[in-house]
Formats: structure tokens, C-alpha cells, sequence
């Protein structure tokens, strides 16, 4: 509570006097005129009646108007002695108003009142000290007041007198003091007296006055000097607070008491006294003042607890001495807003001890709290101080079950963008707290709290405020809503942005950093606008064959990653020793494109090959089968055609080629997702037929069920050379939905085996780069395998090339020890096994690579353009008519299913099935 200005008239009585009675009816400007006449009766009687006047409501505005002021500072200084009283006594009146005070100043009377303060007359000293009190009110006379070297000349006054004409003065000198002082915020004159020495008198006149209003009016100095450190020190060097802790003990009048307990709260502010305080046993005095029946009392006592209960030791001696009950009763009781607003603060001091937290659940104390955030009926310190009780006590389950009941939750979430520095940064505190408890968590969702603290990030520049709002938005981001709603924000890119600011050892900026880290986790790189490189492939090694056919480790010859070397070497050993039982080869009647598959005992390697008849001429059965021809062949290596829509599965191989995005993408004709039986009986796992159309473009990506979206994805880029930027799939109502997660992924394979779909329909988007565009639009071209020389197909009318000549057979020696799969030939796309015939290595010398190796090597990296023209888009290169009567027959049926999938839209099966004839294969 802060001390008003003093401020005193002198009450005039009614006149007596016949020239007194006449001076009542004369106007101002008359009085002015008696006052120059030089008579010394009718001055005094014209001073006497405009300081009577002075006393009217608007008559010091007259009085100045008619320039009365001027003549009466004039006339301060003047010999007699009478007359230089009755003048004081009408400036004091004057004096009293506040402007008329600035009058008094601006007509040159603190030179002159500063000079009477050494008249030997006690009257004409006390009237100066009344005057300069007066003025000392105005706060505009502060600044010259205290420059005019008025602080030495009070503290005489102060130490007191034992005449009994000059004990007046004392108290006349206190109230100046006073006023000076509170026109000093900053501590000038707090200081300047404190070098004159006036401590000691102060606390003389406490231990030693008996009266009443100079021990008033000694406490309100007091109380007026201790506001900066540089006094409050040596005040409690001299044993101040000794003092005013003693006179509390043995005072009963309750209006020192009251100021006592101002003085006390004053002090207190400062941590080290608080400290010192506590150990003088200052706080068992306080708790006792909780109970008393002045409410004046009683706020002072409670200010002076809040103070104190910032220490550790002060919160456990309040608990100890059961001091917690009887201030949840005065919060529930007490009606004043002062009196809620210091409770609320020093139970929220309490709340950093759990067991005061759990016991103010059990005393129902949460309700008044939460009550007290609302700003419209409270004050903001009160807001304030309700605020940091509720960001402690939602540390205990219970306390949060509370606020969410008692609606404390919105108000929480509207405190948030308060214009007050700490409600904003304890109602974040408080809602980053409850956000670790699920319900609570929801709540604060459903309100919109996630939207509030994105919004209180971006304006904020504070790192530490920003620090708050990222761990409240990590504990939000538990919840997947809160994902979504931080993801479509946009603000993820300027919570990147914080991640990546230099911290420069500011400890706001690391924490910072590590929150914005921790969001940032919860979301995907591309997301923020990261790009992810791509990953780096295994390194390619060329490996010749040693003598004996095995793959060497150093050579320059065919291309073979350097992880699949020891599986293949082993799979052509195991093959090798194997019993030669196999299954007869059989061809199917309905088959689209041949597959050749070898089934070995320890894998199931699948290959979909189109081999040319012109390059199946140039080899004999026995150049390429070996001795035994194709029967011995069959024999000793398991292979067996299937149609197409059987696809063999890949059972037993390492998790590394299980889970490349390349052994999960198939022949873009297939279709069916038919379980195929393995060597040992078991059955392999479904495979999921994906339709693909970007822009002109229609491709079929086939994937294991088990796929991840990323292979997925990375098989669609393998197809149509680039990357789209927008997937959408149908859902079962038929509506275009975003493919952006895994979530989205596994709903898209629910929605295909809920609705018994053959296929899964895709559409891509994105600005396709003039190298895929080009592959789909260029005309193929297809390289030679003797010389290496390029031919553009222009036409699809256009005959084959002519077929390289056959190359000679390797000497039957250098035979390698197990079988090795023909690359992809030119001509048609069913491969002759009647001509076909297994080639063998030249051991030890370098040589170009043979159609074997470039099998195998485009087996293992779909990637890898062993024939640029055999592995461009299929879309993308122009149609050639096969020359075998079986290539002319899949050719034709080819055209007609390419015609039907054209008439068909998205998902009609039904009708495609209905159509579809099987004897037309």
C-alpha cells in the first residue's frame, strides 16, 4: 500500500476585531492593495483574510489571478515579527493546493523558506516546515527540492529536542521527510540522507518515543527509505530489522503494529533478508498475526508470508507447523480480492512441495484456485499468482482431473496470447505439464490449444518462451491429431528454421534447439522441406571367373555386387549336388509372357525373360545345353515354366535381397495374385498388382503384400524413371485419396481385399522430367550385341535387325559348375528351350560380357543398362513384329488385351471378367 503526500490547513477562526470584520467584505484586488500600504495592522489583517480565503473552494486561483503569491513570498522576509507569522500562516493555506504550491516555488519561496529554517522563533520555523511540506507534495518541486540542498538541513531536526517549543518540529520535520521521499523513487535522496546519517535517528525515535503519531510518522520514513539496496544494507547493519521484529513482539497498537508489518514486508523482499528473517524466528510471529481481527493486520501478515515462503526452509516450516489448513480456510473465506491474491500466491509458493500438492487435492483447495485465473473478475496479479499455483499443481493426476472438470483448460488456452509476460509463460508451463496426461492431452486438443501455441511461437522472439512452447508441442504431439494439425500449419519450416539457429552458448537458445529437434522428430524430413539424399548403392566390383568357373574376387569382368557374390556361388554349388529330380515342363495354353524359373533347393529366383528368335537361331542344343541337351539340363537344375499368372515365390533368401525394392517388382503384364506352391510344398506369400497412370503413361507394378511404402515407391520410380510428387488411390466409396504415409499404405491394401479387387489403381502426379519424358515418347533404341552400334526404330512395321552371329563354343573343360540364366534375346518374347543351350566361360582371360552375365547382373539391379533399349519403359519403345508363328500369336493377344484395358474404367473387373474369353489364348 503506498503512502499519499502530507498535506495540512490551518483552520482560521471566525475574526473578532472591527478591521477584521471590515477586511471580509473587501474584494482581493483590494486585500493585494493593503497588503503594499505599508501599515503593518492592515497588512496582518489583509494576510489573515486571504489565508481564510485560501480555505474556499477555487479561491487560490483569485488569489493568484490578483497576484497575492508574489507579495506575500515578498513579504516572508520583512523584520516583524508578528507580520512574518500571519504571512506563513497564509502560505501554509495557500500551499495546500497543489498548484497554487507551484505558485509559491516559481515566485522565489524556497530560498526564502529554506532560509527561515534557521530562524531563532520556533513558530516561524514550524510555519517553514509546514510550507515546504506542502510544496514537497507537488511532484513537479521534486527535482529542485532536492537539488537545493534541503536533505542536511532536516536531519538536526530529526534527533529530537528536550525544549518543549521546538518538539513540534520534530514531527512537522518527519512529515517533510516523508513527502520528499516519496517523490524520490529512484533513490536519490534515499541516499543523500543515508550519508547524512539519518538511520541512527530513526531508530533511535523507535526504541525511545512513547508518542503515537512520531512513532507514525518515524515508520512511514522508515518505510519510504528502504526501497533501494544501497540503504536497506546499512539500515540492517545498525540492527533495523532487530528492531522492527522486536517492536512487533512487545506493540499492541495496532496502527504501529500495522505499520510494523509494512516496514517487515518492505525488507523482506530482498532473498537475504528473507533468509535472516527466517532464522530470527520471524515466521512462527507471523503465522500467530494470521489470526488477528484487524484485516489490516492481517493482509500486512499475509504479504510478509508470501514473501518469506520463496524459501525452501519457510515452505517446510509452514507445513510443519500445520500453518497450511488456516490459509486454504482464509482463501475460501476471505472476500477481498487483496486478500485472495496474496493467498493464492503463497499457497502457489507451497505447491513446489508434492506433499503440500497432494494435500491441497484432500483439502479441495483446486476449485478456489482455478477460480481465480478468470481476468474479469480479478485483477492481473491475481491471474498471475492463480496461474503459478495451477502450472505446480498439475503435477499430481488429481489436481489435473480437477481443472479439466472446473473448465480451467480454455482459460489455460486463452491465457496463452495474455499481453502479460509471466501468465503467458506459466499457463504454457501449466498446459505443457498436463499435455503428459492423455485425457488431459485430448482436452487440450479439442479446445485448440495446438493452434494457440503455434500461433504464441511465431509471434514470440523470446528464446526461452519459445523453449516452453516447443516441449508443450512435443507432449501434444503424443496425440496423431496434433500431428496433423502442426503438419497443415506451415510452421513446420519455421520450427526447422529454430532447429538450425546458431546457439552461440546462450543456454534459452540450446534448449530451444533440442525441443525443436524433438517436434521435428515426430514428422518426416520432407515434410519441412528437407531432401533426403538418396541411398547409396553397394559398390560394384568386376570379378572374371578363376579356371575352375568360380566367381573370382578382383577381375574386371561382368558386373556383380559384392553381397550377392557368395550367395550365388553358393546357390551353384548346392545346385550342382542336388538330386536331379524335377518336375516335366509343361506349357500352359493361357500364358501371356513365360517365365522361366529355377527352383534350387535353398532359394526360388524369378525371372521374366523375353527372349528374341533371331538370337535363340544362333545357338545350337548343344552349344548351349551341353552334352547331355535339354533334358540333362532339366535334370540337374529344377526348371519348369509357369504361366504367368502363377508367379514363383522367393522363399529362404537373405533379408537384404528379400527386402529390395527390386526382387518385389515383376512383369508389368501380370495381374493375378495366385499362390504358387515352392519346391518344399509350402506356399509364398500374395503379391499385390498395382496400376499405375501418369498422364498418358499406364504402367503394372507388381509388390509382395508385405511391401513397405517406401519399396512401393521406389519400385514406381524404378518404372517410370522419375518421381512423382502427388499418389492418390481409390478408396471403397471410390474417391481419389493422397497416398502420404504408411498409415495411408496399410488402408489402401485393406480397401483391396475388402473389395476383392484384382488390382490397385494409382494415379501420379508431378512435372516429369524431360529424361522420363523422353523415354516415354523417344523412339527405342536398341544396341547391337557384336558391335555395339545403336539403331532408331521409327516404325513398328519395321523389320528385326538381322542376328548376330553365333560365338564360338568354349572348350568343355572350363564348364562352370553350376547353371546361369540367358539374358533377355531380341525377337519374341517367349524363349525357345528346344534351342537353348547353356555356354560356359573362357577361364582366365578377360572378355566381354556374355549373354549369362548380363542375365544375371540385370536379375540383381533392375537399374543396371546392360541394353538401353531393353531397358527402357516398355511404353516407350515402338512395337516389332515377332517372326515365330508362337511371337505372332502372344503379339496379337498382347494388341487385344492393350485394346481392352483401354475401354475398361478404373475398377470394373466385373465387366473385364465377363469378357474376358480364356479360349482365346
Amino acid at each position: 500500500m503506498a503512502l499519499a503526500p502530507l498535506s495540512e490547513s490551518i483552520p482560521y477562526p471566525p475574526p473578532k476585531s472591527d478591521l477584521g470584520i471590515r477586511m471580509a467584505s473587501v474584494k482581493m484586488s483590494g486585500l493585494v492593495q493593503l497588503l503594499l500600504c505599508g501599515k503593518v495592522d492592515f497588512t496582518k489583517a489583509a494576510a489573515t483574510e486571504i489565508g481564510r480565503r485560501a480555505l474556499e473552494p477555487g479561491a487560490c486561483d483569485e488569489i493568484y489571478q490578483e497576484g497575492a503569491i508574489s507579495v506575500l513570498v515578498d513579504l516572508m522576509l520583512v523584520p516583524n515579527l508578528m507580520l512574518q507569522f500571519h504571512v506563513l500562516k497564509a502560505l501554509v493555506n495557500i500551499s495546500a493546493d497543489p498548484t497554487s504550491s507551484l505558485d509559491v516555488e516559481a515566485a522565489g519561496g524556497l530560498p526564502n523558506l529554506l532560509q527561515l529554517l534557521s530562524h531563532t522563533n520556533s513558530e516561524i520555523v514550524h510555519k517553514s516546515l509546514w510550507v515546504l511540506t506542502h510544496m514537497a507534495a507537488a511532484p513537479d518541486n521534486h527535482e529542485i527540492m532536492r537539488s537545493s540542498g534541503l536533505a542536511p538541513l532536516l536531519v538536526p531536526f530529526l534527533k529530537g529536542s528536550q525544549d518543549p517549543k521546538k518538539s513540534k518540529h520534530l514531527l512537522q520535520a518527519l512529515k517533510l521527510t516523508t513527502n520528499l521521499l516519496i517523490g524520490s523513487p529512484s533513490g536519490e535522496l534515499q541516499v543523500s540522507l543515508q550519508k547524512c546519517g539519518i538511520i541512527v535517528p530513526l531508530l533511535r525515535l523507535l526504541l525511545t518515543s512513547t508518542d503515537i503519531p512520531t512513532l507514525q510518522q518515524t515508520l512511514d520514513v522508515v518505510r519510504t527509505f528502504i526501497v533501494i539496496d544501497a540503504v536497506v544494507a546499512p539500515f540492517c547493519d545498525s540492527k533495523g530489522l532487530q528492531v522492527i521484529l522486536k517492536l512487533l513482539q512487545v506493540n499492541t497498537n495496532n496502527d504501529i503494529v500495522h505499520r510494523l508489518l509494512l516496514v517487515l514486508n518492505q525488507l523482506t523482499t530482498a532473498e537475504s533478508l528473507q533468509r535472516e528473517v527466517f532464522l530470527s524466528n520471524g515466521l512462527p510471529l507471523l503465522i500467530k498475526f494470521l489470526a488477528h481481527h484487524n484485516p489490516m493486520i492481517k493482509l500486512a501478515t499475509m504479504w510478509c508470508i508470501f514473501n518469506l515462503s520463496n524459501l525452501v526452509e519457510a515452505q517446510q516450516a509452514i507445513w510443519n507447523m500445520k500453518a497450511l489448513k488456516p490459509l486454504v480456510q482464509l482463501l475460501k473465506t476471505e472476500k477481498g480480492e487483496d486478500e485472495k491474491c496474496v493467498l493464492v500466491g503463497i499457497l502457489g509458493n507451497l505447491c513446489q512441495q508434492e506433499i503440500v500438492r497432494q494435500a491441497l487435492v484432500h483439502m479441495a483447495a483446486i476449485s478456489p484456485i482455478v477460480r481465480l485465473m478468470w481476468g474479469k473478475r480479478y485483477s492481473l496479479e491475481t491471474n498471475r499468482n492463480a496461474v503459478a499455483a495451477v502450472r505446480l499443481l498439475v503435477y499430481e493426476p488429481a489436481a489435473v482431473r480437477g481443472v479439466i472438470q472446473l473448465g480451467g483448460v480454455p482459460r489455460l488456452i486463452e491465457l496463452i496470447q495474455s499481453s502479460d509476460d509471466r501468465i503467458r509463460e506459466y499457463s504454457i508451463t501449466a498446459l505443457s505439464n498436463m499435455a503428459l496426461d492423455e485425457l488431459s492431452r485430448s482436452t487440450i486438443i479439442e479446445k485448440g490449444g495446438v493452434s494457440h501455441f503455434l500461433i504464441a511461437l511465431e509471434v514470440s522472439s523470446d528464446p526461452y518462451t519459445q523453449y516452453l512452447i516447443l516441449a508443450g508441442l512435443n507432449n501434444l504431439l503424443l496425440d496423431k491429431k496434433a500431428q496433423d494439425t502442426v503438419r497443415f500449419s506451415g510452421q513446420l519450416e519455421f520450427i526447422h528454421g529454430l532447429s538450425q539457429e546458431e546457439v552461440g552458448g546462450d543456454p534459452d537458445k540450446e534448449w530451444r534447439q533440442e525441443q525443436a529437434f524433438a517436434v521435428l522428430a515426430s514428422f518426416e524430413p520432407r515434410e519441412y522441406g528437407v531432401v533426403v539424399p538418396e541411398p547409396v548403392l553397394p559398390p560394384v566390383v568386376s570379378l572374371p571367373p578363376n579356371v575352375d568357373g568360380s566367381l573370382s574376387s578382383e577381375s574386371n569382368g561382368s558386373p556383380i555386387i559384392v553381397s550377392e557374390l557368395d550367395a550365388l556361388d553358393s546357390l551353384m554349388e548346392e545346385t550342382a549336388q542336388a538330386p536331379l529330380t524335377k518336375p516335366v515342363p509343361q506349357w500352359s495354353s493361357t500364358t501371356e509372357l513365360d517365365a522361366v524359373v529355377i527352383a534350387a533347393p535353398s532359394t526360388d529366383a524369378v525371372v521374366n525373360s523375353e527372349s528374341s528368335s533371331s538370337d535363340a537361331a544362333t545357338f545350337s542344343e548343344k552349344d548351349i545345353w551341353g552334352a547331355d541337351g535339354l533334358d540333362g539340363f532339366m535334370d540337374s537344375m529344377n526348371i519348369s515354366v509357369h504361366p504367368p499368372p502363377i508367379q514363383a515365390s522367393v522363399a529362404e533368401q537373405s533379408d537384404a535381397s528379400a527386402s529390395s525394392s527390386s526382387s518385389s517388382v515383376l512383369s508389368e503384364s501380370v495381374e493375378s495374385d495366385t499362390v504358387v506352391k515352392k519346391s518344399d510344398g509350402s506356399l509364398s506369400e500374395k503379391k499385390v498388382t498395382i496400376k499405375c497412370t501418369w498422364c498418358s503413361d499406364t504402367k503394372l507394378v507388381r509388390v509382395m503384400q508385405s511391401a513397405s511404402l517406401e519399396s512401393t515407391l521406389s519400385a514406381i520410380t524404378a518404372k517410370f524413371m522419375d518421381t512423382p510428387t502427388n499418389i492418390k488411390f481409390k478408396d471403397e466409396d471410390g474417391d481419389w485419396v493422397d497416398l502420404e504415409s504408411a498409415d495411408d499404405w496399410e488402408y489402401a491394401l485393406e480397401v483391396l481385399e475388402a473389395t476383392k479387387r484384382r488390382r490397385l489403381d494409382l494415379a501420379l502426379s508431378g512435372v516429369r522430367s524431360s529424361a522420363a519424358a523422353a523415354s516415354s515418347t523417344a523412339p527405342a533404341v536398341d544396341e547391337d550385341e557384336s558391335d555395339g552400334t545403336s539403331v532408331a526404330s521409327t516404325s513398328t512395321s519395321a523389320p528385326p535387325p538381322p542376328p548376330p552371329p553365333a560365338p564360338p563354343a568354349p572348350p568343355a573343360s572350363s564348364a562352370r559348375k553350376g547353371p546361369h540364366l540367358l539374358t533377355k534375346g531380341k525377337g519374341p518374347s517367349v524363349i525357345d528351350i528346344s534351342k537353348v543351350k547353356l555356354r560356359t566361360a573362357q577361364p582366365n582371360s578377360p572378355r566381354k560380357l556374355n549373354p549369362h552375365e548380363e542375365a544375371m547382373a540385370s536379375i540383381r539391379d533392375g537399374s543396371v543398362q546392360l541394353r538401353k533399349a531393353k531397358m527402357e519403359p516398355k511404353s516407350s519403345r515402338p512395337a516389332r513384329k515377332p517372326t515365330t508363328p508362337h511371337g505372332m500369336l502372344m503379339a496379337n493377344l498382347m494388341d487385344k488385351l492393350a485394346d481392352r484395358r483401354q475401354s475398361i474404367k478404373h475398377d470394373d473387373e466385373k465387366q473385364d471378367e465377363e469378357d474376358f474369353d480364356p479360349d482365346d489364348w
